[in-house]
């Protein structure tokens, strides 16, 4: 059972020392698909991350990449604020 903990908390460490940068911050441009589930799983980290494949425009090959939650919800917003003053912009008089 100890040999068991102290294996689960050596991979945590390992995964923990993997991810993150000189400064602390996770390097979401090299995450892997474990590491995002190990982040995701600890209740202390409130923004999770999001990992998506996404196409770039003019290519076929897919790209993995990875955001945190709140960025998301945040460009979302600013998206969302963006097409609504396009909308704004073009309405024509008396509409």
């Amino acid at each position: 059972m100890v040999t068991r903990i102290v294996g689960c908390l050596f991979m945590v460490g390992l995964l923990a020392s993997a991810c993150a940068t000189t400064d602390g911050a996770i390097n979401l441009n090299t995450i892997s698909p474990e590491e995002v589930a190990a982040y995701n799983a600890d209740p202390n980290n409130t923004d999770k991350i999001i990992c998506k494949d996404e196409k770039p425009i003019g290519s076929s090959i897919t790209r993995r990449n990875c955001y945190m939650e709140s960025s998301l919800d945040d460009a979302e917003r600013e998206g969302a604020r963006a097409i609504e003053e396009v909308q704004r912009q073009t309405r024509m008089p008396g509409e």
